[in-house]
Formats: C-alpha cells, sequence, structure tokens
C-alpha cells in the first residue's frame, strides 16, 4: 500500500483491477454502445447468461452490472437482479430491454435497478450513473489482518515480513 492509501485510512477508493462494468445481454450489442460512451479506463466485462454474471461478480469487489431483459430469460434474469440487490452491496444494476418490456420498469425498480432503458440512443443515462457509483465506492484497500498489524505500534519494523513470517508468541 502506497503512503497515500495510508493517508486516506482504513478505506481507500476501489483500485479499477477489482471493479468493472459487467455487461449480461445475448449478443454484445448494449455493451457496444455502453463502451462508446465511457472512459477508456473503466473496464467492460461481457457476460452472456445470468449465471455467468452471477460468477463474474463473485470475483469483483464491485462494480455495475447492465442487465438485458430478453424473452427466453425473464425469469432468469428476475433471480439475478434480486440476487444482485441482497447479496452484493457494492455493486449497482441497470436494466436494458427492447421497447416491448417497458410496462416491466415498476418491477426491475422494486428490485433495485438504479435505472431501465428500453433503447440504445439512451444508454447515455446508464453512463452517466457509472462514475458516480464508482466514485462513491469505497472498500478496505487491505485484508483485516493487514489493517491489524499496520495499526500496532511495532508496524514498522515488521512491515517488511511477509505473511508468511508473521509469527506470534502467546
Amino acid at each position: 500500500t502506497d503512503k497515500a492509501d495510508k493517508n486516506r485510512g482504513p478505506c481507500a477508493t476501489v483500485h479499477s483491477s477489482r471493479v468493472a462494468v459487467v455487461v449480461c445481454e445475448t449478443d454484445g450489442m448494449w455493451a457496444a454502445h455502453l463502451s462508446r460512451e465511457l472512459d477508456d479506463s473503466l473496464t467492460i466485462r461481457e457476460t452472456r447468461t445470468p449465471r455467468e454474471c452471477l460468477d463474474m461478480v463473485t470475483t469483483l469487489a464491485g462494480g455495475v452490472v447492465v442487465c438485458e431483459l430478453a424473452d427466453n430469460r425473464i425469469d432468469d434474469t428476475m433471480a439475478l437482479l434480486l440476487e444482485l440487490n441482497l447479496g452484493f452491496p457494492t455493486f449497482r444494476f441497470a436494466v436494458v430491454a427492447a421497447r416491448k418490456f417497458a410496462r416491466l420498469e415498476p418491477v426491475v425498480r422494486e428490485l433495485g435497478a438504479m435505472h431501465m432503458i428500453t433503447s440504445p440512443r439512451r444508454v447515455r443515462a446508464i453512463a452517466e450513473l457509472i462514475p458516480r457509483h464508482l466514485a462513491r465506492l469505497r472498500l478496505p484497500s487491505q485484508s483485516i489482518t493487514d489493517r491489524v498489524w499496520a495499526s500496532l505500534p511495532w508496524s514498522a519494523a515488521v512491515s517488511t515480513r511477509s505473511e508468511s513470517q508473521r509469527v506470534v508468541d502467546f
């Protein structure tokens, strides 16, 4: 951890390798539109199924999921939205869909979606929300073990020792 991270306390802004924008869709169209609107420094990871999306989310510390409502998997997508809302507080999600699904917006909002669009022309609205969420996202920059060791009075003396060399005598 560098000096700047230590000055910000136990929570530091999440590093870009630990966060991502995950787009779960069937064909890549929404991700292509979104990538045109986002800053190049943001990582977009594409998945094709809700299960694959959930697996991806579990490997990240936080981010934004953009999930497509599609005819053949509405139930799976709704289950994914519920799981994201209940189990992943460092993630926010938005929904993209064909116009025929516009009537489902109250349902996806109730499940916790920050936004829903039904046209690729409106993807900028989601693109503007993503950096706002990521700017507010703060996670521990160190493991709890590292934070405890760093808070001890002799932490400077042991800071050069690796995790495997740390031994505590009782």
